[in-house]
């Protein structure tokens, strides 16, 4: 028998099993309080603390990496045979059909895409790909303790979020990440990397933007500095320049509705969840021009927020459960995103189906009026999602956790239908798509038609 061969064969006492086990212990306790001090700021164990929190980070990070992928590829398979558009109308025969700026996830490019569809001859016109990784390399001031540009946000990571289109062809894009203007040549305008911006980005009558972002560190106190997500609403000018921010902790504080900041069982990080900031476009009954509607979505309350003012001055909590989307459809009704989600164990919980709401000021009533339809076409997002209607009846609706997008005419009729699957059968997420009337997509390709893009 070899040297080796009788060292690993040899017996080991009893006591010095146990002994191991109990400095394993004490090592495993030392190594988690040292990982704890030192990711609350502590600097008492110097490099090995920074060495000790970067090792117990290693699993965050892999699991990080995995679910971004799980994230935009969707694994629970459903519209099985059905891919791509299906319209239920010949090409050339709807004027009025409008334009799509599709905006997805495609797996085939292993990249995030946006498209502009002319919906009426069923074409694809223009496709952007913005230059994402350059982006992240130029966005040196963004600063974020819960993104990591490179490794989160990367070019085959990024999923476009709600872009905006400009007259002259430009995007306005963000996904969790700095606010970045790119031409319909995919060259970059401009970068706004102050803040972490995130969800809806709304475009004003003077062009002007309205999008969410999160305040690091936060502005209130009694939070967690490092780990509550402080939502803001932030005006930005179409040339990038911040005109506005405001917490909407702070402003529920302010007014004495701290239900909404602390009035839970537990503390919690995310109160908020600020996900749309609807601009409201012309005085009504019930609003002003200038106003916002704001969809908080943890406290399932829209909110109607006067900038002039600072002050909200009017909120519902309910019937709807952490929406999305708020639109305003004339001078006294407005219509909700309802995911009609529930935080259930293990995981989030759909009763029935996801629906579009309308909320009547005239009478404080709340209908489902394509209940039925969408309860037959299984309409489920448990996250996100969106509505557009036009002043036809018309209904543009954006299952976002599924990877579908479909319209419905005024008679509640399918008119079209977009599966975001690839050649091998994967679903991938959609990032809040737009429809565009035919005015502004006419206008829009016309503009498009004049360019020459150097390759």
């Amino acid at each position: 028998m070899s040297r080796f061969e009788r060292f690993v064969t040899r017996r080991v006492p009893v006591w010095a099993v146990g002994l191991l086990v109990v400095f394993g212990l004490i090592g495993t306790i030392a190594f988690s309080n040292i990982a704890v001090h030192t990711a609350q700021g502590g600097r008492k164990a110097g490099v090995a603390g920074d060495m000790i929190f970067a090792v117990s980070n290693i699993p965050k990070f892999l699991n990080s990496l995995v679910s971004a992928e799980r994230y935009l590829k969707i694994s629970n398979r459903r519209f099985e045979g059905r891919s791509g558009f299906t319209f239920a109308y010949p090409p050339g025969i709807r004027v009025d059909a409008g334009y799509l700026l599709l905006s997805r996830y495609d797996p085939d490019r292993a990249r995030g895409v946006i498209e502009l569809w002319d919906l009426n001859a069923q074409t694809e016109l223009h496709v952007w790909l913005p230059p994402i990784d350059e982006i992240n390399r130029q966005a040196t001031d963004f600063k974020s303790d819960t993104m990591d540009l490179a490794r989160d946000k990367n070019q085959s990571r990024f999923l476009p979020r709600h872009p905006a289109i400009l007259p002259n062809g430009d995007i306005v894009i963000k996904s969790r990440t700095p606010l970045s203007r790119v031409d319909a040549c995919n060259r970059i305008v401009w970068i706004n990397d102050d803040y972490l911006f995130h969800h809806s980005t709304e475009v004003d009558t003077d062009g002007s933007l309205w999008v969410a972002t999160v305040l690091n560190p936060p502005s209130i106190a009694r939070v967690n500095k490092e780990e509550f997500l402080d939502d803001a609403i932030t005006h930005v000018s179409a040339e990038g320049e911040v005109l506005m921010v405001r917490s909407v902790a702070d402003i529920l504080l302010k007014q004495g509705m701290h239900n909404f900041v602390f009035g839970r069982d537990e503390y919690l990080a995310n109160p908020i969840h600020l996900n749309d900031i609807q601009p409201v476009t012309a005085d009504g009954p019930y609003w002003k021009k200038g106003d916002l509607f704001l969809s908080l979505r943890n406290p399932s309350m829209i909110a109607l927020y006067r900038p002039s003012e600072d002050r909200i001055v009017w909120s519902k909590s309910g019937p709807w459960s952490h929406q999305h989307d708020v639109d305003v459809l004339d001078d006294h009704r407005i219509a909700v995103f309802n995911n009609n989600s529930y935080e259930a164990y293990p995981i989030p919980w759909i009763p029935d189906h996801s629906e579009v709401l309308v909320y009547d000021f005239d009478t404080q009533t709340v209908t489902s009026p394509w209940g039925d339809v969408l309860a037959e076409m299984a309409l489920r997002s448990a996250t996100e999602g969106l509505q557009q209607i036009r002043a036809s009846g018309e209904i543009m609706i954006e299952e976002q956790n599924a990877g579908r997008l479909f319209a419905l005419d005024a008679d509640q009729s399918l008119l079209w239908e977009y599966i975001n699957r690839d050649e091998e059968g994967y679903q991938a997420r959609l990032g809040w798509s737009r429809f565009l009337e035919p005015a502004a997509g006419d206008a829009l390709v016309a503009k498009l038609n004049t360019l020459t893009c150097q390759s």
